[in-house]
């Protein structure tokens, strides 16, 4: 049997590796989140030419190119800068408010003002 210094040991040692265990845990899930959403300077138009093409293009009824070519670069450009590139994008195609998310806007405008009305790539 176990006295009453012993036990208060015992539970001493468990609490302090939950606490352990719990900053742990939260270090690896804060990495993993960073990992997941990092610097979006390394998106790539592609990615969202490919976004657009799995997510959108049956919403849309429209192809990728034909999304891009809507507007020029500076078009695009000036509604990103106003905050209303999204907005845009739900009058191009109107099904998309309930599927587009927020972390896929970015490579949509990459992919948008690369292969724009005067740009000189066309998107395949």
């Amino acid at each position: 049997m176990m006295n009453f210094k012993e036990i208060l040991l015992v539970h001493q040692m468990t609490t302090g590796n939950k606490k352990f265990f719990s900053i742990l845990c939260l270090s690896l899930l804060v990495t993993f989140l960073f990992a997941e959403n990092g610097d979006t300077s390394m998106v790539k138009p592609e990615y969202g030419q490919k976004l657009f093409k799995k997510k959108l293009r049956r919403l849309c009824r429209r192809t990728a190119p034909n999304f891009a070519q809507m507007h020029t670069v500076a078009e695009w450009k000036s509604l990103k800068k106003s905050n209303t590139f999204r907005t845009e994008i739900y009058k191009i195609c109107p099904k998309a408010i309930h599927h587009l998310k927020q972390e896929w806007v970015e490579p949509l405008y990459l992919f948008a003002v690369t292969y724009a009305k005067d740009s000189k790539k066309y998107a395949e």
